[in-house]
């Protein structure tokens, strides 16, 4: 049986809400930075003229790169977490933690991992590279007539500084979702009268109903939890 708009609107609403609660910031990270045409390493980069460059600083002209810096100290409410740092330079950028290339920040990739398991008072020093770009591509593919710029001059920025911070990755959280995700996309490919899908429909009627965003943070997880155990047997079905 087909789930009721009634359950499907409320079970996209739970999965829409999950998502906010994956990555928990502890607190803002105000960038500083400088824009150059060079092409620097990191070493060199270390060294140059460092400005704040706080949320809504716009910077990049055409072929032009951002140098940006921070520094975090681990809390006391971070102590035994993953820690994450969660930037927006405004472009793609390449992320250096304690001078080594650890990650990159890009379309899909919006959190760093800085510690799996961090200590209260440990320190990251962070520093990126980000590219502003050359221009917004009109037309990648298909025919050009003549006359028409498939990559016009941009003007004199391309980039936007955005809200940068670090915090914790609730990875329980995470993975929950993940497991929604699976039974909601795979119900949908299966014939809606079959048994499986009767199955599915029920697990995921039950997670908006064992997991509640509105209960104090820690009560919550105990919610996810229980929700991971019940969703167990049925994702194991699936898998096997």
């Amino acid at each position: 049986m087909a789930l009721t708009i009634e359950w499907t609107r409320r079970i996209d609403n739970w999965r829409n809400e999950i998502r906010k609660h994956v990555y928990r910031p502890l607190a803002p990270l105000v960038l500083e930075g400088f824009v150059t045409a060079e092409q620097l390493s990191a070493e060199q980069a270390a060294k140059g003229r460092f400005k704040p460059m706080p949320p809504g600083t716009a910077w990049g002209a055409k072929w032009e790169y951002g140098w940006f810096r921070a520094s975090v100290k681990v809390p006391k409410a971070g102590a035994g977490r993953r820690i994450v740092f969660a930037p927006d330079f405004g472009g793609e950028a390449l992320v250096f933690v304690n001078g080594k290339a650890a990650a990159a920040r890009d379309q899909e990739h919006h959190e760093i991992t800085l510690a799996r398991k961090a200590k209260a008072g440990e320190r990251f020093t962070l520093l990126a590279e980000a590219y502003a770009g050359h221009g917004p591509q009109v037309c990648t593919t298909g025919p050009v007539p003549p006359g028409r710029e498939t990559v016009p001059e941009p003007g004199p920025t391309q980039a936007v500084v955005g809200e940068s911070s670090f915090g914790i990755w609730e990875e329980e959280i995470y993975q929950l979702a993940l497991d929604v995700e699976t039974l909601y996309l795979l119900r949908n490919t299966l014939d809606s009268d079959s048994l499986r899908v009767s199955e599915i429909d029920q697990g995921l009627r039950d997670f908006t109903t064992i997991v509640d965003f509105e209960l104090a943070h820690e009560r919550m997880l105990e919610t996810v939890h229980r929700c991971r155990r019940t969703l167990a047997p049925l994702l194991a079905c699936v898998n096997g």
